[in-house]
């Protein structure tokens, strides 16, 4: 399984005329040894592939193009303490190269030295003169880093760093096909927002050209169970829905409201709800006219409930949860608002209100300075962007 983005090298593979296979048939030249190489290389014949560009390397030990393509076979094969030995040769005099770094990232990674992937992958996040692709891969690699590592400290904030790097890999590159993937599987395992996953898995599906088995393991594993998980989350009782009845109460509770008779519009929104426990229009209109009335402990809590109704009958409109996460900031209920925002950027990564929104809430909870500070720098990012 291709378990890091695509690596920047692979646009320097060409196949080259068609050459038997059946061993590597070494010849004294150097140059067309490469060339056999690359070859089986792209034939997924990593052996021969290894085989050929150590000859290449005996007979020319300063191109270095042999010692990374050596490097990139042994990765292939497995061999990951090969393949750092063969990339270490390169890095001596071509430490810079792009392509150098990126796979020496994976390597690292692989051989579970997190410490220089995660300075590997730096290195390609932060260089502001690289094209914006290449520092979109550095920012996955940084994020998948975490997300692997999230079970390591529950008390961290481990998970919120690795949803903002792949946040801000996708601001880069929105055709990062694997930030997509690993954003859709962090808000699916750890935030347990569903929608937002599949919405991203969805991306990957259709941005993924290469790793055509995981496109399909996604589009009939994954989207089918999370369908179904969705499906099952929202699906109302039937028996108690009436749609008539709902409209009937909600076209009074609108009235009633546009008269700022705001009891009596409470009455006939919370009639329609029951009629309806999916309605949209009465949970928000319960909400905003329960806002609206004298500003008692209990008129709050019942306030920020009808919220949370509307917001889980429409998990993914954006100013409802901003709306909720503003009155619930007011009264008071950081955790909510916390969870409130975040649901917001999980349907709009670039929004800013939402991103705000999330750090006020983190700084006025006073229990993860950590993750606020995570959320300001994704902000800078995006003032930037606008």
């Amino acid at each position: 399984m291709n378990f890091l983005p695509q690596s920047a090298l692979k646009s320097y593979f060409v196949l080259a005329l068609a050459i038997s296979l059946s061993g590597c048939s070494l010849s004294s030249d150097p140059v067309k040894d490469y060339e056999k190489g690359k070859v089986a290389f792209e034939n997924a014949e990593y052996k021969m592939a290894a085989e050929c560009f150590t000859e290449v390397i005996e007979k020319a030990p300063e191109n270095i193009d042999a010692h990374v393509m050596l490097a990139r076979s042994e990765f292939a094969l497995g061999n990951l303490d090969a393949a750092a030995t063969a990339l270490n040769k390169a890095a001596k005099t071509n430490g810079d190269d792009i392509d150098i770094i990126e796979l020496s990232a994976q390597i690292a990674f692989y051989r579970k030295d997190y410490k220089l992937a995660t300075k590997s992958y730096a290195r390609l996040a932060s260089n502001t003169n690289l094209d914006p692709s290449v520092r979109s891969i550095g920012w996955t690699g940084l994020g998948i880093v975490d997300f692997v590592r999230i079970d390591d400290d529950k008390n961290s904030s481990r998970y919120h760093d690795s949803r903002v790097k792949f946040l801000q890999a996708i601001t880069l590159d929105a055709r990062n096909a694997s930030a997509r993937y690993y954003l859709g599987c962090l808000y699916r395992d750890t935030f347990q927002y569903l929608e937002a996953a599949r919405d991203q898995f969805r991306a990957f599906i259709y941005l993924e050209k290469d790793d055509t088995k995981r496109v399909k393991y996604v589009q009939n594993v994954i989207l089918t169970s999370l369908n179904e998980e969705i499906k099952k989350r929202s699906e109302p009782n039937i028996a108690r829905i009436d749609t008539v009845g709902c409209a009937s109460m909600l076209k009074k509770g609108d009235d009633f409201f546009k008269r700022k008779k705001y009891k009596d519009a409470i009455t006939s929104y919370m009639k329609a709800l029951k009629s309806n426990p999916v309605s949209y229009a009465a949970a928000i209109g319960l909400a905003r006219a329960y806002a609206r009335v004298n500003r008692s402990r209990q008129d709050n809590d019942r306030t920020l409930d009808a919220y949370l109704v509307a917001c889980k009958i429409r998990p993914s409109e954006i100013n409802t949860h901003i709306e909720a996460g503003d009155f619930a900031l007011r009264i008071g209920k950081s955790a909510t608002a916390v969870e409130l925002y975040s649901r917001a950027l999980a349907s709009s990564p670039t929004s800013v209100k939402s991103v705000q929104g999330l750090i006020n809430a983190f700084d006025k909870s006073h229990n993860d300075s950590q993750a606020a500070s995570v959320y300001r720098g994704y902000l800078r990012t995006l003032t930037k962007v606008k």
